[in-house]
Formats: C-alpha cells, sequence, structure tokens
C-alpha cells in the first residue's frame, strides 16, 4: 500500500473529489481525516468509507478554527504527514459583468482563505517528506467565458503551488496541483445534467478521451503526487482533464 503509515487530512473530504480522495488513501493504508462544514455530509462520507475515518467539521476560512482543528487532528494521529485541499464552492456560472461581488468573495474565500489558513497552520506540525496536494482547475490554465469567480481563485491557488513549493523545499515538503477539467461531482453533477443533448455532446467533443472526468479519476492523480513515487517532484501543474487543454 502506497501510504501506508501515513496521515492525511482532507478538506472537503465529505463529498466529490475529496470524498473519493479519502477513500483511496484509505484503501493506500493512510489515517485519514476529512473536513468540511456540514456534519453530516462528512458523517455519511465516513460511514461509507471506514469506521476509523476521523470527521471534523470545521469553517476553514476561520483562522482560530483552523488552528483547533489542526490540533485536534495531530492529538488524534500524532502528525499530519499529506493534506489535500480540495475544499470550494461552486458559484453563479457568469462572465466579469455579470458576477456579483459577494459570490466573489465567497469563492476566493472558500477556495484561496481557506487553503492559505490550512496549508500554513499544517506545515508547522508536518514533518520532513510531507506532501501538499491543492486542487486547481484547467479553467485557471486556459481561461473560461462563464466562471469568472472560480477561475480567478483556482489562478490564486496555481500561484500558491509554486511559492509554496520554492519556500517548503527546504523543510522536505513537496507542494504540487491537479488541476482537473470537466469532472461530475455532486455540485456539478445538477449542471452537466441540465444541459441538452447538444450542449453536453459540445463538451464531450472538447475532450480527445471522449468524456467527463469522474471524481476517481482526480484521486489518482492526487495519491500519485502524495505518494513517495512522487518523492521528486514539486510546484508541478498537473491537468487532469481528458486532454482538453491541449
Amino acid at each position: 500500500m502506497r501510504l501506508a503509515g501515513k496521515v492525511a487530512l482532507i478538506t472537503g473530504g465529505g463529498s466529490g473529489m475529496g470524498k473519493a480522495t479519502a477513500r483511496l488513501f484509505h484503501d493506500e493504508g493512510a489515517q485519514v481525516a476529512i473536513v468540511g462544514r456540514r456534519r453530516n455530509v462528512l458523517e455519511a462520507a465516513a460511514e461509507e468509507i471506514a469506521e476509523d475515518v476521523f470527521c471534523y467539521p470545521c469553517d476553514i476560512t476561520d483562522e482560530t478554527a483552523v488552528r483547533s482543528m489542526i490540533k485536534d487532528v495531530v492529538a488524534q494521529f500524532g502528525r499530519i504527514d499529506i493534506l489535500v485541499h480540495s475544499a470550494g464552492i461552486n458559484p453563479d456560472r457568469t462572465d466579469l459583468p455579470e458576477t456579483d461581488l459577494n459570490s466573489f468573495r465567497e469563492t476566493m474565500e472558500a477556495s484561496v482563505t481557506g487553503a492559505f489558513l490550512v496549508a500554513r497552520e499544517v506545515v508547522t506540525v508536518m514533518p520532513s517528506g510531507g506532501a501538499i496536494v491543492l486542487i486547481g482547475s484547467v479553467a485557471a490554465i486556459r481561461g473560461s467565458p462563464t466562471r469568472f469567480s472560480i477561475t480567478v481563485a483556482k489562478g490564486a491557488l496555481h500561484a500558491a503551488t509554486g511559492q509554496m513549493a520554492r519556500t517548503l523545499g527546504k523543510d522536505g515538503i513537496r507542494v504540487n496541483l491537479v488541476a482537473p477539467g470537466a469532472t461530475r461531482t455532486e455540485m456539478t453533477g445538477k449542471h452537466f445534467d441540465s444541459m441538452s443533448k447538444e450542449a453536453f455532446e459540445s463538451v464531450l467533443a472538447r475532450h480527445p478521451l471522449g468524456r467527463i472526468g469522474e471524481p476517481e479519476d482526480i484521486a489518482q492523480a492526487c495519491l500519485f503526487l502524495a505518494s513517495d513515487e512522487a518523492k521528486w517532484v514539486t510546484g508541478v501543474i498537473l491537468p487532469v482533464d481528458g486532454g482538453s487543454s491541449t
């Protein structure tokens, strides 16, 4: 098992890509803590994955709450070897002129402020050999005509990846980012289901592999970057998008 003896903290671990990653990491031998705002969602995910998954309801945009969460996860498992930041929201699909200020701020808080606070606290307890994996988006690579807020927020995470990789390397901590393409999750599923047949086929046509992604596709990429198989890989932006960014 590729993560035997490791402790993994996964934000947004109650659903979608985060839950798929939590399940895969647990199957690969890690002790897993999942974090999110909704207790009922976290508990349902933990019940589905394994009884020893540690659930921790937490608003990761709250500095005090994040510090308490990290302290309690370390008290539970002794340390944190891996952080996967999958938390975020699915904002209105609008371009710049139609984007609401509150929606923009909420998106930045969930994706960027949350990543900053959790990563800042994690690195104080993460040993040499640790790994941070952020979840970005191919939208931050190529742009998007209808997703201004999330494109900007994910772009900030792309920049943070290189910055943290450079500064944390001296501590033996690797930092990488997975940039998913169109992926079916609880948040995006309604959008895809509401599309006309022609619109959905247009989405598929932009993907050379002929399908949209599944959460498990993203989880596998996270596993590689978190494992010792990638022990000489840091600062990488890895598109996992069926070829849509080519």
